[in-house]
């Protein structure tokens, strides 16, 4: 009995990955499932014995099981490298300069904030009729100290 689901899971998957052709196929792309790509290699080889791992150009051999190295495939020259570390540096100091700027204007615009919202509440004290609490004449002298200081 298991020896027919098996054989049965396996006509499932095999329809369902000639479906997925078709759909993906009718949509643009390039699929090339494991089963083409054995049916397409020449008798004598077989891929239970190596993989072949593409990197650039060039192919490595390794056995089966084993995983590719991602840090062969980069090489590095020397004066490359250093040319690239200038150039980053010099990206990276224009960034800080134009960060520098943008955080100044940004605390400009907020002391300038702060100021009318100082003035619109000065201006509210100074419109409401004359029995004011302490709380509220406290804030308005302070607030006209501090206006006078700014104009003068």
């Amino acid at each position: 009995m298991s020896f027919y689901n098996a054989l049965r899971c396996f006509l499932t998957l095999d329809i369902v990955a000639d479906k997925f052709r078709v759909v993906a196929l009718a949509a643009g792309f390039n699929v090339i499932l494991l089963a083409d790509q054995e049916k397409k290699k020449p008798p004598g080889t077989s891929s239970t014995s190596t993989t072949a791992c593409h990197v650039g150009e060039e192919t490595e051999e390794r056995p089966l099981g084993v995983k590719a190295s991602k840090g062969k495939g980069k090489k590095r020259v020397r004066g490359q490298s250093e040319d690239a570390g200038e150039s980053s540096l010099k990206v990276l100091q224009e960034m800080w300069v134009i960060k520098k700027e943008d955080l100044a204007g940004q605390h400009k615009i907020l002391s300038q904030q702060k100021i009318l919202s100082e003035q619109k509440i000065l201006d509210s004290l100074i419109l409401k009729p004359e029995p004011l609490s302490e709380a509220d004449v406290i804030l308005k002298n302070k607030l006209t100290t501090e206006m006078c200081n700014l104009l003068g």
